[in-house]
């Protein structure tokens, strides 16, 4: 069992800690409003954003950003990218240096179209710090993950490591590439949200993405 941080308790964020903690993790969801971190330990249920799934015991909820993040060795960041730098900005002074830092946030940052990697790269080296970082792409949408196994989706990280996960039935794990993989794929918006809603056209795009853009590379490419 390991203590996971999810930072950001809209659907998202609270589906990613939901699933999290349905494998025995203990996870510590923080949510910026304490009335609203308040509402959802209270009925168990993030009423607002994610309404007919009651948490799980072992997840907590916390509006305190120190409490969330002290001593935990993954964190995972679901704010909305407008808001990512200010609050990556309040977990660094809580950060350990072995502390896996992944990015679930969709998008960019408005005044320099950086992605949230180069902003926590950015951010870390200005702090002196040098911690490993992901990110997490989908095709994947909020109530899928949170009614996972029956709605099971392919889910991918970007940084040297995959996230073989809701595809494969099992648990959220790191499988770590060879060093003959691109260093960097970039898939944002591959399809719309309204084609996707298509069961057939979503296995369509998950076996796309398992054929092709897993085996990107040369006759070198190594998956372990």
């Amino acid at each position: 069992m390991k203590k996971i941080a999810v930072i950001g308790a809209g659907s998202w964020g609270t589906a990613l800690a939901q699933r999290l903690s349905d494998k025995g993790h203990r996870v510590h969801l923080w949510g910026h409003r304490q009335e609203h971190v308040e509402e959802i330990e209270k009925k168990r249920e993030n009423t607002t954003y994610l309404p007919g799934y009651r948490l799980n015991e072992n997840l907590t909820v916390s509006a305190d950003i120190k409490e969330t993040v002290s001593g935990i060795k993954t964190i995972v960041m679901v704010v909305p990218s407008h808001v990512f730098r200010s609050v990556f900005q309040q977990i660094i002074p809580f950060l350990e240096s072995s502390t896996i830092i992944g990015s679930a946030t969709k998008g960019i940052e408005n005044n320099t179209l950086k992605t949230m990697t180069q902003v926590m790269d950015e951010e870390l080296f200005a702090a002196g710090l040098y911690n490993p970082l992901g990110v997490l792409s989908g095709p994947s949408f909020a109530k899928e993950v949170a009614d996972w196994p029956r709605n099971a989706q392919a889910t991918i990280v970007m940084n040297g490591v995959r996230i073989d996960a809701f595809s494969a039935g099992s648990e959220l794990r790191g499988l770590t590439f060879g060093a003959w993989r691109p260093t960097w794929i970039v898939l944002d918006d591959v399809e719309s949200s309204a084609r996707v809603l298509s069961s057939n056209y979503r296995e369509g795009l998950v076996e796309w993405m398992n054929e092709v853009i897993e085996n990107l590379g040369n006759g070198y490419t190594n998956i372990d």
